[in-house]
This record gives structure tokens, C-alpha cells and sequence, in this order.
């Protein structure tokens, strides 16, 4: 019965590639979240230009202008910010999926190194059946002599 001399190990970088899994795929759903904030701040902000149009279609008073520009100007402000952490969170997308890669060659190697084993152990596991059975027939072959 084959039995690797590693398989503690095989299992802890196996827990660590599915960890490396999750934690990227919690990086990329933050990344994703980000870039909807994003969507969203520019469709607020196109559609502040319009509403500009509409307030100087009809007589406003210049506070209500005003009030527009620095809704605007914080639109702007904002999608400065979100794009600022879009960036860090890409960034970080990266280094997870590297470390990720990372992760995955030392299981696979790992897993490699296993199936490496194992067929030695077929191998050897045939020669020693060939052996009995060349050792059976020898006897036999004695035998009915």
C-alpha cells in the first residue's frame, strides 16, 4: 500500500492554495464593488449636466446654482477618491493573484512529487510481483522435473 511520506505537507499547501483562492477572489469582489461606485458617480455626474440645463431653463436663484456647482465639485471629488481606491484595490488584486501562483507551483509541485511516488511504487510493486511470479514458475519448473 503506498503511502506518501508527504502528505502532511501536500495537505497544508493544498489549505494554503484554497486560502490564497478565497482571499483573491474577496480582493476581486472589492475591486468589482469599486468599479460600480464608479459607474454609478459618473452616471450622477452626467446626469448633474443635464439638471444644469434644466435650472437655467427656468429662473433660479443663484443659491441654487451655487448648491449645484458644489454638488458637482463633490462628485468630482469623489470620483477622484474611488478612482484612487480602484487603483489600490487592483494593486491588491495583483498581489493576491501572484501570491496565489505562488501557492499553486509549491502544491502542484508538491502534488507532482506525489504522483512521481507513486508510480515508483507501482513500478517497484510490479518487479516484485514479476520476481514471485518468475520464482514460482522456477520452482515449478524444478519440480516437475
Amino acid at each position: 500500500m503506498f503511502k506518501f511520506r508527504f502528505q502532511t505537507l501536500l495537505k497544508v499547501r493544498k489549505i494554503r492554495n484554497d486560502e490564497a483562492q478565497q482571499a483573491l477572489a474577496e480582493a476581486q469582489r472589492a475591486y468589482y464593488v469599486l468599479q460600480g461606485e464608479r459607474t454609478e458617480c459618473l452616471h450622477d455626474i452626467e446626469g448633474s449636466g443635464d439638471e444644469l440645463l434644466q435650472l437655467f431653463r427656468r429662473q433660479v436663484k443663484p443659491t441654487e446654482i451655487s448648491m449645484f456647482y458644489n454638488y458637482q465639485r463633490y462628485l468630482q471629488h469623489r470620483l477622484g477618491v474611488i478612482e484612487h481606491e480602484i487603483d489600490v484595490a487592483a494593486a491588491e488584486v495583483e498581489k493576491r493573484r501572484e501570491a496565489l501562483l505562488k501557492v499553486r507551483r509549491e502544491y502542484k509541485a508538491m502534488d507532482r512529487l506525489k504522483e512521481i511516488m507513486h508510480g515508483r511504487y507501482q513500478l517497484e510493486q510490479e518487479r516484485l510481483e514479476m520476481k514471485a511470479i518468475d520464482d514460482m514458475a522456477v520452482t515449478r519448473h524444478a519440480r516437475s522435473k
